[in-house]
């Protein structure tokens, strides 16, 4: 009834036709620059683009569910024929139009090499170049997940980051993880995004756990797993005993 009743679609405030309207990918998620990242148009694309408008832009969809923007980064072939995809960081994004023409997206992207994997994190391990490239969008094959290497960087938490308090600065300052490398990160192997491209670039081999392991490892898990609730029990019911001995009886009063 409700699907095929536009009236009781409008009384309920739902537009049918919001819902299921086509968008091409890739778009324009957020035009708007903050000013400090604000530059002026790369002179490669000036070139390339004389007689078209070219314009900076703060965020792409890439596909219905990724985005991409500054400081992500990206799997990708320099051209489609390419067999061995390269990685990058998303320093900037460009769009380029002209009127009767296929808008194009252009990330000006930094180029990190592809390391050995990781004794801490038993992942593979990036480190950044001083080469730079603009990649289409048509090149890029997914946004990657890679983390910094905080073990080695020895990242730490610091009361730097301003608390916001009734939507207002305050002096208060709240702890933040603080970067001190921005030149070698780990790419995120258990990613639970394109996990095959994923696990395709970083190329390591893991043994899948056998059933007695598997069975081992969920009765480790459940032991732990008691363990936290018995403790969250015990400090509940201490803390309900402190509350009921300090309360008086009103007639002693």
């Amino acid at each position: 009834m409700f699907s095929q009743n536009p009236l009781i679609q409008q009384t309920l405030d739902y537009n049918h036709s919001a819902s299921t309207q086509n968008i091409n990918y890739p778009s324009v998620k957020k035009s708007a620059i903050p000013e400090i990242d604000k530059l002026v148009i790369p002179q490669p694309l000036k070139n390339v683009y004389a007689e078209h408008e070219v314009k900076q832009i703060s965020e792409v969809n890439l596909n219905k569910k990724q985005v991409l923007k500054k400081k992500y980064f990206i799997l990708f072939n320099i051209n489609q024929s390419t067999s061995f995809p390269l990685i990058g960081r998303i320093n900037s994004i460009w769009m380029v139009q002209k009127p009767g023409y296929q808008t194009s997206y252009f990330f000006h992207t930094t180029l990190f090499q592809k390391l050995e994997q990781n004794d801490f994190y038993k992942m593979r391990e990036i480190k950044r170049t001083p080469h730079e490239t603009f990649v289409h969008t048509s090149n890029i094959l997914t946004g990657l997940n890679v983390q910094h290497d905080c073990h080695q960087s020895g990242c730490q938490l610091e009361a730097t980051r301003t608390a916001i308090v009734e939507r207002r600065k305050s002096s208060q300052k709240n702890l933040e993880l603080n970067h001190r490398d921005e030149d070698r990160y780990i790419i995120n192997f258990s990613s639970l995004a394109s996990v095959s491209w994923h696990r395709k670039f970083s190329d390591l081999l893991f043994s899948s756990p056998t059933q007695l392991e598997w069975i081992d490892i969920m009765h480790d898990g459940l032991n732990e797993w008691s363990r936290v609730t018995e403790k969250q029990a015990t400090k509940a019911n201490k803390k309900k005993t402190t509350i009921s001995g300090g309360q008086m009886d009103p007639s002693l009063q």
